[in-house]
């Protein structure tokens, strides 16, 4: 079970190396007792296995096909780092006279290692946790913030009339940015439900709990507006109370008890203009034709934007109450700076909120040009985590499969001012597998998660660029670190140290995937692919990119096909 559990582990780790590609003319040959290697002119060599049943031998050659050695499995470069101090600082100090290795000897190296990996390790987990805390609040902020505002249904659960020239979605899904109140009232008639003519305060109060069953997200308080319309009825204001006297209005109210539908219905434009929600938007109104429908007998434009103004302002924060002024706020707080224009074909004035704009505008998240840029920085990212993710597999390699020194093979020998490490005392390894490796693992895949996270949560090119040299900066704190603090003398014996190397036997699929496929390409395709589709992901998915640039100009601008306001207040769906 050892034996078959190391095979496969070495399969595993192999598929995942850049194998080579030079091959010795030799075929493998089994023998009762011991294995050779024989050479297609007859000559044998003995395949030494250094560590029993694993297949592997060690040595610091950077041959990869070397008919003694086998094929390259994994080679481990010391470069300039703090994690290869900890290997090669400990491991040469630990050698005594005789040879050996001893850990007391090693005991101050060891401890100034082990310092360096744990300041290293504070250093980057600490920025790796700065950048996922900026992302959630990046995310909570916005995201969180608009889909906590607006809500999608289907046209189903809540019919309200389509009166955009824009043909509406084919799913029939739509985004609702208003107090649900609003939406109910898109559509007056649904608000007698005895079908007498009449809107009742007993209507009004069960018309509220129905609906809040069905969108149980979602609060509405039918009888509050219905005691508001009421207070209009009373003082006369409502559009169909123009030249009734209050004996007619109370005599057609019963009382002052119920309101007409038919006096409903001729306010229905007026509360279609609550959709607004900011009476900023209403020269916006004016350009795309929804004031002119709204007010007929209207024909000045500046009167029909100043009653829009009070129409948005007063006469809907009256009706809905607090609940409106409250969304009116979010919306504000949400959609950011306002950009006001100057529409000279209509001689008004327009704006533009700047969230909005950053997503929908021609240089915005949804256009291809930026698209096409985020895959480009995420391809670099991809890039620079792949390097590090391999370095920290040939380091798994190499430390696992090494020899160690229990049959009396030397750690490492120097000649000609070259350091070979040839074994890894049993310390050694344990030390560098939990205190070296693990964490830098761990922080590799971190890196890969949140920096991608990092980097998807940027909605400019320069938060984007910003964002990517950042965590390049991050990837580098262990090089950093090294050349910081490290004594000479350390640095001398990391840079003198050749690259240490573990082989392999031949492996018939191995072999034919090196051969025909090639590594290179195969890792240039996994990463490509793997980019386009993050990418898609992030724009596609539920909320994501695409929904975030649909909704943010529901909320601010009011426009979009798949925006309830827009189809609810008619004529063209944008300006």
């Amino acid at each position: 079970w050892l034996k078959l559990a190391r095979e496969l582990a070495q399969t595993m780790f192999c598929c995942v190396q850049n194998l080579t590609s030079a091959r010795a003319p030799w075929t493998p040959r089994a023998h009762c007792g011991a294995s050779t290697l024989e050479m297609s002119e007859g000559e044998k060599y003995p395949l030494s296995l250094v560590r029993r049943g694993s297949g592997l031998t060690s040595d610091s050659s950077v041959l990869s096909g070397h008919p003694r050695k086998g094929v390259l499995l994994g080679e481990m470069d010391v470069g300039d780092s703090i994690y290869s101090e900890a290997l090669i600082s400990p491991l040469v100090h630990g050698r005594v006279s005789d040879g050996s290795w001893k850990c007391a000897h090693a005991s101050r190296a060891t401890a100034t290692s082990l310092g360096l990996l744990l300041l290293n390790l504070m250093l980057q987990s600490t920025v790796l946790l700065k950048a996922y805390r900026l992302t959630e609040k990046h995310n909570t902020e916005v995201s969180g913030h608009l889909w906590g505002i607006c809500q999608k249904f289907h046209e189903q659960d809540l019919p309200f009339p389509k009166r955009s020239s824009v043909m509406p979605p084919r799913d029939g899904v739509y985004f609702d940015c208003g107090p649900l109140t609003l939406s109910i009232l898109s559509t007056v008639q649904r608000l007698d439900r005895d079908k007498d003519g009449f809107w009742t305060a007993d209507e009004a109060r069960a018309i509220g709990p129905e609906w809040v069953k069905l969108f149980p997200a979602r609060l509405a308080n039918i009888h509050r507006v219905f005691r508001a319309f009421m207070e209009y009825v009373k003082q006369g204001e409502l559009s169909a109370q123009a030249g009734l006297s209050k004996a007619d209005s109370m005599r057609l109210t019963r009382n002052f008890t119920t309101i007409p539908m038919a006096w409903m219905v001729q306010e229905q434009p007026l509360i279609d203009i609550c959709e607004a929600g900011d009476p900023s938007v209403c020269g916006n109104f004016e350009v795309r034709g929804i004031l002119k429908e709204k007010m007929p007998d209207e024909g000045n434009i500046e009167n029909r934007i100043a009653k829009c103004e009070h129409i948005a302002g007063k006469y809907c924060s009256h009706i809905f109450g607090e609940r409106y002024k409250l969304y009116t706020q979010w919306t504000g707080e949400l959609c950011g700076d306002m950009e006001t224009h100057w529409d000279g074909t209509h001689e008004v004035r327009t704006v533009r909120y700047g969230e909005a704009l950053t997503f929908t505008s021609k240089t915005g998240v949804v256009t291809i040009s930026y698209q096409s840029f985020l895959v480009v920085i995420l391809a670099v990212w991809s890039f620079a985590c792949l390097a590090e993710i391999r370095q920290v597999i040939n380091w798994w390699l190499v430390v696992l499969f090494i020899a160690g020194d229990a049959n009396g093979t030397p750690c490492f020998e120097i000649e000609d001012e070259v350091l070979t490490v040839k074994a890894l005392p049993r310390p050694v390894r344990y030390l560098t597998i939990f205190l070296n490796l693990l964490p830098r693992s761990i922080l590799a895949l971190g890196l890969v998660y949140i920096g991608t996270d990092f980097l998807l949560s940027a909605d400019n090119y320069t938060d984007l660029i910003f964002n990517v040299v950042a965590l390049g900066f991050l990837i580098e704190i262990d090089n950093m670190l090294y050349h910081a603090v490290v004594d000479q003398q350390t640095k001398h014996l990391v840079a003198k140290c050749t690259p240490i190397n573990v082989f392999r036997g031949p492996n018939a699929p191995l072999d034919w995937a090196e051969r025909h496929v090639g590594v290179t390409i195969m890792w240039t395709l996994v990463i490509m692919v793997t980019v386009l589709g993050y990418t898609l992901r992030a724009y596609n998915k539920p909320g994501g990119k695409y929904a975030m640039g649909e909704g943010l100009r529901c909320l601010c601008h009011v426009e979009g096909s798949a925006c309830m306001s827009a189809q609810v207040v008619g004529a063209l769906p944008r300006v």
